[in-house]
């Protein structure tokens, strides 16, 4: 009797286990082909601040001795009665919305930067934070039903083996092998999703916990007014995407990215007007539809 309903259970776990591996490889396979967040790039000269601020190229030929917004290193700015701090980046040109940061390894911001994420090579940002919290929730699962199975295996072999520790080893030590490997597993993967389940329910991103990011006064401004209200904004709210990184690029227009000028280019052009209106003038010519970087309105009109 025993024997019967520990083999069924095993075929009950098993059937489990299958399931929580299609899924773990599903959520992985989507994870790691989203896009987290990222946020456009603007081009040097046509780098814009905060809203209504003029260009860089504009603000160095109206007034070049003073320090344009966008190269400013922050901006204060009072939100939910706390003060937080907006910082531009000098590699994409922009002023950073809260909770994004710089990715050295992608070379973007994200928009609600968490962190970047090894194991599955990309960002884990706003847009996909909840596909990564269902992967790890799924793979948590997966690792426990398979300690369970391996110690269903153990307990067998221990009631079927004689006190010979030999034949106990033959008949088991695959179980042995793979139940010390689950519990390593589920040690590092039980952690890692107690850890997200925390900053789940306060509001927080990886990146603010390891950096100890401190608001004035001392709470999160991004926190919802419950643990409830946290869970649906990641879940349920969608979230607005800059491009979309699947969209095909016509064949006519693969080399635009090519003809806008580098900031080198640029800086050499700022101290010959003529050169520079001419650069200019071969851009406003071309089809920029579908190009990746374009000069902003201001120029174009």
């Amino acid at each position: 009797m025993i024997s019967t309903v520990s083999t069924n259970n095993q075929i009950s776990l098993t059937l489990f286990s299958l399931l929580f591996t299609i899924l773990t490889s599903t959520f992985l396979i989507i994870l790691s082909s989203s896009n987290p967040g990222y946020i456009p790039k603007q081009e040097f000269p046509f780098a814009r601040g905060p809203s209504e601020s003029p260009i860089l190229l504009t603000a160095l030929i109206n007034e070049p001795s003073k320090q344009s917004a966008i190269e400013r290193i922050s901006f204060e700015q009072v939100y939910n009665s706390s003060i937080i701090k907006l910082k531009s980046c000098r590699s994409c040109w922009i002023v950073r919305p809260p909770k994004a940061s710089h990715c050295t390894l992608c070379n973007l911001c994200v928009e609600g930067f968490d962190h970047h994420c090894p194991w599955v090579g990309t960002c884990i940002g706003k847009r996909n934070y909840n596909i990564f919290l269902l992967f790890i929730f799924s793979l948590f699962m997966l690792i426990s039903i398979n300690l369970t199975i391996c110690m269903l295996e153990l307990t067998k072999g221990i009631e079927n083996s004689s006190e010979s520790a030999e034949e106990f080893l033959q008949s088991t030590g695959s179980a042995v092998f793979f139940s010390m490997y689950m519990s390593g597993a589920g040690f590092f993967v039980g952690g890692l999703s107690s850890f997200h389940i925390y900053l789940l329910f306060t509001g927080y991103t990886t990146n603010e916990a390891l950096k100890k990011k401190i608001y004035y006064p001392k709470h999160n401004p991004f926190a919802r007014v419950s643990i409830w209200r946290n869970i649906l904004y990641v879940f349920c709210i969608k979230k607005f995407s800059f491009f979309n990184l699947t969209a095909s690029v016509p064949v006519t227009n693969k080399d635009l990215c090519n003809i806008c000028p580098s900031e080198s280019a640029i800086k050499k052009s700022l101290s010959n007007s003529i050169d520079f209106e001419k650069t200019f003038n071969e851009i406003k010519t071309k089809d920029l539809n579908g190009a990746c970087i374009k000069p902003t309105d201001e120029y174009i009109n």
